[in-house]
């Protein structure tokens, strides 16, 4: 139930047509999973914390980092080098501190995403890469659970509600043959945060329509919205009879890793992830004392810490296994460098 102050706070949200009370006391009991707290998620976070949702779990791999900040209104330079799901939580509930908000500062892979689906009623998509896309879209299928995707590059951006029934086309029907390697990235395209506001402000309204009625215009379509010339395009969508992932009865048969780590280059940063298959615990705190003999801290939160290496080198290790290197050029020297940190540190 509301309480006369919900009542009140909501008021103007309230009294819309096709929401009332009702309404607002199921977004209360909702939970939902944002995956990407950065220019898309932290959008897309805020509006769905002033809206009143009463759980929010937000996964995101990385740290603020200062091209972060034009297009992030959760993040500030006091915020740089924290992990992004450690600042936006804190921002969050300051916005509405009754509502839950569950924190996972790691990479989403097939090893984790049984977990982080767990309890959720529906998926807001803030990634910037189809590779994790996929995995996550693999498994809302499995579980039926609706995935809200949304991309954007420079002033175009595309939305649609992938709803995870029988009939209804998946991700993987619509975007099968992208691969990530062929596409620019955000450091090439630029990205225009007013597309952010716009494109998220679409996403959060048609998401929410979907939870609270089975109603939206973006169920089998594709919106495309073009903000250089102001126009909003609806393309029809289809479900594809051929479709490993949504009409396949061997769509759910996942490859195991061969390796207890895989790496991961990020969009246009000279940085690299170390990911590790399962979910770890590293305890922090025991690994910086014997960081700290050796290197200098360079910031320090709940969730990582970052440690000057060498040079323009740095290294950030996440409580849940992943390890951050900036400042090198090739992936073969990124491992190289986790190796000696992992056998003498970790």
């Amino acid at each position: 139930m509301l309480s006369e102050e919900e009542k009140l706070y909501f008021s103007r949200q309230i009294v819309l047509p096709n929401f009332g009370e009702s309404g607002q006391e199921k977004l209360k009991q909702s939970k939902i999973l944002i995956v990407g707290i950065g220019g898309l998620g932290t959008f897309s976070s805020l509006l769905l914390a002033e809206m009143g949702v009463g759980y929010l779990r937000i996964v995101d791999r990385d740290l603020i980092e200062k091209t972060n900040l034009h297009r992030t209104p959760l993040y500030t330079e006091e915020d740089l080098n924290q992990a992004k799901v450690e600042v936006a939580a804190r921002h969050l509930k300051r916005l509405n501190p009754s509502m839950v908000v569950d924190t996972h500062a790691c990479h989403i892979n097939s090893g984790n995403i049984a977990e982080l689906l767990e309890s959720i009623d529906l998926v807001i998509d803030g990634l910037d890469n189809f590779e994790t896309r996929r995995v996550i879209n693999r498994e809302c299928v499995k579980k039926g659970v609706p995935f809200v995707f949304c991309g954007v590059s420079g002033r175009i951006g595309n939305i649609a509600i992938f709803n995870s029934t029988d009939k209804a086309p998946c991700l993987a029907c619509l975007y099968h043959e992208v691969n990530d390697d062929d596409l620019e990235g955000c450091d090439i395209t630029g990205i225009h945060p007013a597309l952010l506001a716009v494109i998220t402000g679409l996403q959060v309204h048609e998401a929410i329509n979907f939870h609270l009625h089975k109603d939206t215009a973006l169920v089998n379509s594709l919106l495309f919205v073009d903000l250089q010339n102001l126009s909003f395009n609806m393309i029809p969508i289809q479900k594809s009879n051929n479709c490993k992932v949504c009409s396949s009865s061997e769509n759910f048969q996942v490859e195991k890793p061969k390796t207890e780590y895989s790496s991961v280059e990020l969009c246009g940063s000279n940085s690299f992830m170390i990911v590790p298959e399962r979910k770890q615990d590293i305890r922090l705190e025991q690994v910086l004392e014997k960081i700290l003999h050796e290197f200098k801290l360079v910031k320090q939160g709940k969730l990582a810490f970052t440690f000057s290496y060498s040079g323009d080198t740095t290294i950030s290790v996440f409580q849940g296994g992943n390890v951050l290197i900036r400042g090198l050029e090739t992936k073969e020297q990124a491992l190289k460098i986790w190796e000696k940190i992992k056998n003498k540190y970790l």
